[in-house]
């Protein structure tokens, strides 16, 4: 669940469905876009106005992925997975990337 509150007044503003657990939450002020990541998903929202905010998309991502961090001087939210090797003795950090535009 998303809930989105006015900071000014605190009270809620809307409540969106989103994926189950949430471990990474980011605005892009550019592009008025919200991106959560977690539980092998990602979706993304937009805001039309002060109180209406559109479900955009939500993509399955790998089951392991890490917690994302959003990077607005490259437009992306980033987030590692751990991918098991053929021979399933190691592990590697891969990363995905999520590129906005307009």
């Amino acid at each position: 669940m998303l809930i989105v509150f006015d900071t000014d007044s605190g009270k809620q503003v809307t409540q969106l469905e989103s994926i189950p657990a949430i471990d990474g939450l980011w605005y892009d002020a550019t592009r008025k876009r919200i991106y959560v990541t977690g539980d092998g998903f990602i979706a993304v929202y937009q805001q039309k106005s002060a109180d209406e905010y559109m479900p955009m998309v939500k993509v399955a991502t790998e089951a392991d992925t890490q917690p994302s961090i959003w990077v607005p001087q490259f437009n992306r939210c980033t987030f590692p997975f751990r991918r098991v090797e053929a021979m399933r003795r190691k592990y590697s950090f891969t990363s995905h990337r999520v590129e906005s535009k307009p």
